[in-house]
This record gives C-alpha cells, sequence and structure tokens, in this order.
C-alpha cells in the first residue's frame, strides 16, 4: 500500500506534461551527484564511470533503458534525498515544496468528524519520513527496479498497557496513544521470539526468525544501501536481490556483501544456469549451474546480528496503514562496532511474526570521520519479476 505523501507526490507529478517529468527526473540525478543530459525521450546519468538510461511513465521502455513510475519518484523525494534538496526540486518542478505537498489536507472527501482524517502536520509528515526508514536503497539505484518500498505511511503510536511489559505477556491488549484507533490492535501474545515489549533481549533469535520469515517465500526482493565503511561490506553502493523461484533470480553488488571478485558483480538464474558478470579492472563471464536461489533472510540476519546488537534497545507498537508492526530504536555501538562507530544509532520495522521488513543504521566513523548510513528493505508482495540483463547473451554464448 502506497503512503500517503508519495501519495499526494505521486499524483501531482503524474499530471506534468512528459517533458516537463524528463526535467524533474533529470534534476533528481543531477541532485545524486550525477550528470545528466537529456537525449530525445531518454535522461542519460553518468558518473567517471557509469551511465544510467532512463525515460519516464510516459514512455516506452525499451531493453537498454530504465522506465521510471511516479511512486518511485516519489518515494526518492521522500526518503532517498536530503529534505532541503526534496523541497527544493518540489517547489522547482511540482509548485509546492515536499512539506507543503505531505500537509496539504484539503481534500473534500475527508470528515471533520472523523480523527482519523485530520490533517498531517509537519511534526507526523517528519514522522512518516522516520517511519518510512528513509528507503536509502532507491537514493542511488534506477529507481524502477523497487517501486514497493515497503510499509510506510500514517503512523498511530500504540501503547501497551503497564501490566503487560512482562517478558512473557499474559495479556497484551494495546491502547491507543489518542482516539483514532479503538478497540485491540495486533496480535495478543505480545512480540515475537527474541523481543521483549522493552526491547531485543536475544539477537540471534531475532536474526534466524527473521531469516526463516523471509526464507519461507517463494517470491521475494531485498535491497541493500550503504555509504561509508560498513562492515562485513568491502564497498559503497547498492546490493539488489530479486528472487522470483529457487532456480531464477538477479543479483546487482557493489558491496561485497553478497558477491566478490569486482567492484561491481552481477549474476542471473535463468532456470538452469546462473551466470555472472564481474566488472573489476575489465569485465568477465562466469557461468555455473544453478541449484537454489541464495537466502534473502541471511542476508538481513547477517546485518542484523552485526547492526541490531546494541546495548539500548526501545520497543513500541505502531499502526501504519492499518497493519501491526513493532518499531524498534537501538543505541550504543553493537560490539562489532566497538572503538569504531560514535553517535550510533539504529531503526528496524517488524511485523509480528518476527519479520524486519525495514532497518536502517547510522554512525559517525571515528577513524576517518566520515558519516555511515547503512539499510535494507524487503519487497514481500510475492509477485517479483525478473528479466534477464541486457548482457545476458553475451555471457550465454561464452
Amino acid at each position: 500500500m502506497v503512503d500517503e505523501p508519495r501519495r499526494i507526490i505521486a499524483e501531482r507529478y503524474a499530471a506534468l506534461p512528459t517533458e516537463a517529468k524528463r526535467r524533474l527526473l533529470a534534476d533528481l540525478w543531477t541532485t545524486r551527484g550525477w550528470e545528466t543530459a537529456i537525449d530525445g525521450s531518454v535522461v542519460v546519468a553518468t558518473t567517471a564511470d557509469r551511465s544510467r538510461r532512463f525515460v519516464v511513465d510516459d514512455d516506452e521502455r525499451t531493453d537498454d533503458v530504465e522506465r521510471i513510475t511516479p511512486e518511485a519518484i516519489a518515494a526518492t523525494l521522500l526518503y532517498g534525498i536530503d529534505r532541503d534538496d526534496a523541497d527544493r526540486l518540489c517547489e522547482t518542478h511540482l509548485g509546492d515544496s515536499a512539506a507543503e505537498l505531505v500537509t496539504a489536507t484539503d481534500s473534500p472527501e475527508r470528515s471533520t468528524d472523523d480523527p482519523s482524517s485530520e490533517p498531517l502536520g509537519p511534526k507526523t509528515a517528519a514522522l512518516l519520513v522516520v517511519v518510512g526508514l528513509l528507503v536509502a536503497a532507491i537514493a542511488t539505484q534506477p529507481l524502477g527496479l523497487w517501486d514497493a518500498v515497503g510499509p510506510s505511511g500514517d503512523e498511530q503510536t500504540v501503547t501497551p498497557d503497564e501490566q503487560t511489559v512482562t517478558p512473557v505477556p499474559d495479556e497484551s491488549t494495546p491502547r491507543t496513544a489518542g482516539s483514532a484507533v479503538s478497540g485491540t490492535l495486533g496480535p495478543t501474545d505480545g512480540p515475537s521470539d527474541g523481543f521483549f515489549l522493552t526491547g531485543i533481549h536475544d539477537i540471534d533469535r531475532v536474526a534466524t526468525g527473521h531469516a526463516a520469515s523471509i526464507d519461507s517465500l517463494e517470491s521475494v526482493g531485498v535491497t541493500v544501501r550503504v555509504d561509508g565503511p560498513a562492515p562485513p561490506t568491502t564497498g559503497n553502493g547498492t546490493l539488489e536481490l530479486l528472487i522470483a523461484n529457487e532456480t531464477r533470480f538477479r543479483i546487482v553488488d557493489e558491496t561485497g556483501l553478497a558477491l566478490d571478485g569486482g567492484d561491481r558483480v552481477e549474476a542471473f538464474a535463468d532456470g538452469t544456469h546462473e551466470y555472472r558478470r564481474i566488472d573489476d579492472e575489465s569485465v568477465s563471464y562466469e557461468r555455473h549451474s544453478v541449484e537454489s536461489a541464495p537466502s534473502a533472510g541471511e542476508l538481513g540476519g547477517v546485518l542484523l546480528r552485526t547492526y541490531l546488537n546494541t546495548s539500548e534497545s526501545d520497543l513500541r507498537q505502531v499502526v501504519i496503514d492499518g497493519e501491526f508492526y513493532y518499531r524498534v530504536e537501538a543505541t550504543g555501538a553493537p560490539p562489532a562496532l566497538d572503538g569504531v562507530a560514535d553517535d550510533y544509532r539504529a531503526v528496524a520495522l517488524v511485523t509480528p511474526n518476527g519479520t524486519v521488513t525495514a532497518f536502517e543504521a547510522r554512525y559517525a566513523h571515528e577513524p576517518t570521520g566520515e558519516d555511515v548510513r547503512i539499510a535494507f528493505e524487503y519487497d514481500r508482495s510475492g509477485s517479483i519479476s525478473v528479466s534477464p540483463p541486457i548482457w545476458y547473451p553475451e555471457a550465454a554464448e561464452q
């Protein structure tokens, strides 16, 4: 489900003429550090060693370009760039700043008698951005690859009764902090294994439960974004894993977390073989028999064991777009970053069955002074489609 701020911005963008959409797309990539040009209907974004080609939703997608949807544009404006840049781009191209757009509530269908339909104020809008976990993966990956950015929306905090804040609650009927939601929300048996209602008590159980939940899905996607020195990754950039089924999947890895051997390694499994494209000082290809897809769940589990294993954590219940979640906030550098990380903080959004749908950690890297951000988010829609990359025919011939 698309959250309200994204819907508002996506609709404003969708109403633009085609040329105006291309100009916004080009400016968006320029803001993110790329050199851009509009070549006919194609927006070309380049760096010193990389090039990407995009078309907007009004244009037809071809093999060598990626088609960008209004929802992906909106998600990136809200969660993938700095707030000031988003305000500037929205005001220039959409007529209002991002903050003004997401707080607009002049829809005549809204009822003034229903507290759940009250306008989104600036504080609520800011909270939505945090709940969205900034969706950092979208910031540098082609926008069309992952339009389902996961749960975000009108968050309502749910405060559990005092008598239920125990390691094994007998009753857990949460009540809302306000009157917008009433009745029993969420599960009645407390958080999943590894959590107390007061935070995390066993990170191994949390990571294991998460991995098992994700790997029970036949089709799933996960995107990881890394900025700065963040072990166990070896490079900055994006890792994307898309699994259609056990023998058809695609990986693009700039982080060294899933695939190693080069600055950018890609893999595509066509049902019979897995082909790899390794881009280091030169491009080379490999072919292997495919037996099963990599574990998307364990990929997140490794990062949770590393980054959510903190000295302090807090858990609270929230309702987002009518769905119940636990929001975990963690502080204090984990053991893997002892003596390396300063001002450490992490946020995770967890379903009642223990699936961490989105996660983000930020800290200052003391040896270098760099600001570090590592984040992941899952697409659990069950409708992952995996298309062959443009290099697939060349790899298959070798």
